[in-house]
């Protein structure tokens, strides 16, 4: 058995094309979805959106897309592991990159998923994130919970003493 296992963010068009294949190869399905990808290449190209993605012998296996938004609070976009390496931690390994690189200048992280994803909600769920809200989004028939994790601790809890 061999393991072969890599994971950073984006840093050439070679690396952003091959995020937009592997989301290409791999759709969800809601509205619009493949727009939203066109959108995504020229956003990760102009800095807007930014990514960590999972390699495995020179393959994207994995990416979670990101885009800071107002007031220090940074969205999650997209995540996603391929179907055949899924329940191997992937997902909580790019999420503890980014929850440890956000922790320097972020307020918190936010993010929805459709509110009958309970594979996605039990990930998030896991990891201290609160549903603070259901609405549709993006399309009237389904229904999205949105999410919230607190980067800043609480100072009431810290112990200046320790």
């Amino acid at each position: 058995m061999k393991f072969d296992f890599e994971f950073k963010t984006i840093d050439t068009e070679k690396e952003v094309k091959q995020v937009i294949n592997f989301i290409k190869e791999y759709p969800l399905n809601y509205a619009n979805y493949f727009d939203w990808v066109e959108k995504v290449y020229y956003q990760f190209m102009n800095g807007e959106k930014e990514a960590i993605i999972a390699f495995s012998e020179n393959r994207i296996i994995g990416d979670l897309i990101f885009q800071k938004i107002d007031k220090g609070i940074t969205e999650i976009k997209n995540i996603r592991v391929h179907t055949l390496l899924q329940n191997r931690g992937f997902a909580h390994f790019m999420l503890n990159q980014l929850e440890n690189e956000l922790v320097k200048d972020s307020k918190g992280i936010i993010l929805d998923t459709r509110v009958d994803n309970s594979f996605t909600r039990k990930l998030f769920e896991s990891r201290d994130y609160k549903q603070i809200g259901e609405k549709n989004l993006y399309e009237n028939k389904f229904l999205d919970a949105i999410y919230y994790k607190n980067l800043i601790p609480n100072i009431h809890t810290i112990n200046p003493n320790s």
